[in-house]
């Protein structure tokens, strides 16, 4: 490549030995001054072999783990999907140990019940070399210093590397050992917890030694905790069926929440970090660099796990809420734009909506899960192909529609209707179709949570949802929320310029999670600010008091052992009442309301947060006014 006088050219050379070297030139081209022909080159030849191969090991390196993350998340989803759907005990510990043996070296695989009543660890599944054994030959087992009971005592991963000296002079449960006394050799055990409570634990053992890694470790965390939510769910279920209709109906609903909440908060937390720092890495590099496509890659792998968080969550009625003034029909068209494929060209599709319609206030990703369960649902009513009608209008129900539609209030509405000519429902489906786990569709095609989450949804967000429905002849879903005031429509969120997100003042950052507090640290120090850290509420109360200084913002999250971030809170600003705070959390709305903290008196932020929106959000808590100034 020459520009203007100078040259730059990359070439390979073959060596004797017959090896390859990929050499670089540059050159200066110096011209006769009177032809202006050149005369001849000066310039320099650089071997640059090992920084290209590191390049490319590199890329290399990047779409790997870009694939086996993405492999990761399919098992996790689809191990989700079993659990979800599962209604015993021992369809969890099967696909649990399923999960194990393709994602973990894996010749022995133990389920263990923790009773803290009497400080047990209760057998209940076990398998070696693929054959399951007789768990009710197993006595419990008291809480020793086994990998097994560290793991149930302190809540963490153990990853033990040579199993046999680490049981040494211990009792080791016999599974399937009579026929090779040498294994296992390497384990690594999960604690199961649901909401910071431990359950039991997991522990999976291989015939070598030092046979698991972290990633071994966060993949086998985030399926030990979904498996321990599932069981806590059937349990739940269990109850349920001894109770009368309406008190198993809401312990339906709160046990779904808890599902929802306990997945949402492993993914959370991971997706925190990994899109944070995708985001961190993007903002430095140029745009020619060529990483920059991997990590835009591994950021787009992020935003779609995000994505099926977001769908987890939505099984839940208690969620965060992030309501926004908009326009429905917008919402509508992206929807169906998105889905467009999966509806299939068998089905004519016919939009009426009133471009004069009232603007709503609601969150736009919960609006969008509505929509996309309505459709999916009414596609899936119509295998031969029909008429799906969507429709929007400024409607007004009267005092005579309210009684004969409980709980409906009169007033004005904005109405959403999606309507199909498909197979129909009878009298029974339409009574029970908004119940948790009711479904009308064949076992293994249906979880029944998909318009359960629809009823929840759209009661949270102040509205009213109504089925008609008749054999052969379709169904008719009608979605009425109320309309946003006129006040509210000229709303606006202030743009924030990069100039003013940036500070210096001083930051108790409290994080459990390393990985997320590393990354919170990153960002915040990267605008300027001045942070101190704690991995628990207990260690942040230490340092603030050892520490001679002012702090100004408390960045907390919600959910902690021993401490938690609203009680840390409380203490920190008994001590400097000028501290202003700002909690986060994984956790679903009813998980961190019942550890003190809710919307309407708080700064919170959600994981998983991005840059701009922690930022931002600290930014806006640092500038607001004192409370009582």
């Amino acid at each position: 490549i020459i520009y203007g006088k100078d040259l730059d050219i990359e070439f390979r050379v073959v060596l004797p030995d017959s090896s390859e070297r990929i050499l670089r030139g540059q050159a200066e081209i110096i011209y006769d001054e009177q032809s202006n022909k050149p005369l001849k080159l000066i310039g320099t030849v650089q071997d640059i072999t090992e920084s290209r191969r590191a390049e490319v090991a590199l890329l290399e390196a990047n779409e790997k783990a870009i694939r086996e993350y993405e492999r990761l998340l399919e098992r996790i989803a689809h191990l989700a999907a079993t659990l979800g759907n599962a209604r015993d005990l021992q369809t969890i510990y099967r696909a649990l140990h399923a999960f194990s043996v393709i994602s973990l070296p894996c010749t022995g695989f133990f389920i263990s019940l923790y009773d803290p009543n009497q400080d047990l660890r209760i057998p209940v599944y076990a398998c070696s070399d693929g054959e399951e054994f007789d768990v009710l030959k197993l006595p419990a087992l008291g809480m020793t210093d086994s990998p097994n009971s560290r793991a149930v005592s302190t809540g963490a991963i153990i990853i033990e590397n040579d199993f046999q000296k680490a049981m040494a002079d211990k009792t080791i449960v016999n599974i399937g050992l009579e026929k090779n006394p040498d294994l296992p050799q390497s384990c690594l055990v999960a604690p199961m917890s649901v909401m910071g409570r431990i359950v039991g634990a997991v522990e999976v053992q291989s015939t070598e030694q030092a046979s698991f890694t972290k990633e071994h470790a966060t993949a086998m965390q985030m399926a030990a905790n979904l498996a321990a939510n599932a069981i806590e769910n059937v349990r739940l279920l269990q109850q349920e069926r001894e109770k009368d209709e309406q008190l198993r109906q809401a312990q339906k609903l709160e046990s779904v929440g808890r599902l929802a909440g306990g997945i949402a908060h492993d993914f959370n937390n991971m997706l925190t970090a990994i899109n944070g720092y995708s985001d961190l890495t993007l903002r430095r590099l140029n745009d020619g660099d060529p990483l920059r496509r991997n990590i835009e890659e591994i950021k787009k792998a992020g935003e779609r796990s995000a994505s099926l968080t977001h769908q987890l969550l939505a099984f839940s009625r208690q969620q965060i809420l992030q309501p926004i003034i908009l326009d429905i029909n917008e919402v509508i068209v992206e929807t169906i734009e998105m889905l467009k494929r999966l509806i299939g060209e068998d089905i004519h599709l016919i939009t009426n909506l009133n471009h004069e319609l009232s603007y709503i206030k609601a969150d736009p990703g919960q609006l969008t899960q509505v929509i996309m369960n309505l459709l999916v649902n009414a596609r899936d009513a119509m295998p031969k192909g029909g008429n799906l009608i969507i429709e929007t209008k400024n409607v007004y129900l009267d005092e005579d529609f309210a009684a004969k539609h409980i709980p409906t209030q009169p007033g004005s509405y904005i109405l959403l209707s999606v309507k199909d000519t498909g197979i129909g429902m009878t009298a029974e489906d339409q009574k029970n179709i908004f119940e948790p786990f009711y479904t009308t569709k064949d076992i293994g095609k249906g979880t029944g949570l998909g318009l359960a989450t629809v009823y929840g949804i759209i009661k949270q967000s102040d509205g009213y949802i109504w089925v008609d429905s008749e054999v052969d002849k379709g169904t008719t879903f009608r979605i009425y929320l109320p309309p946003a005031d006129a006040e509210s429509n000229a709303t606006e969120i202030p743009e924030v310029s990069d100039e003013s997100i940036c500070g210096a003042e001083r930051i108790l950052l409290v994080e459990d999670e390393d990985i997320v507090r590393n990354l919170s640290r990153e960002m915040l120090e990267t605008c300027g600010y001045e942070v101190i850290e704690a991995s628990s509420g207990v260690e942040a109360l230490r340092i603030f008091k050892q520490i001679d200084c002012k702090i100004d913002l408390l960045l907390t999250d919600v959910v902690m052992p021993q401490m938690g971030g609203r009680e840390l809170a409380e203490t920190l600003t008994d001590l400097q009442p000028h501290i202003k705070v700002i909690f986060t959390s994984g956790y679903t709305d009813d998980s961190i309301v019942r550890h003190g903290v809710n919307e309407a008196d708080i700064n919170f932020i959600q994981k998983p947060f991005t840059f701009d929106k922690l930022i931002n959000k600290v930014r806006d808590v640092l500038d607001a006014p004192q409370i009582g100034n």
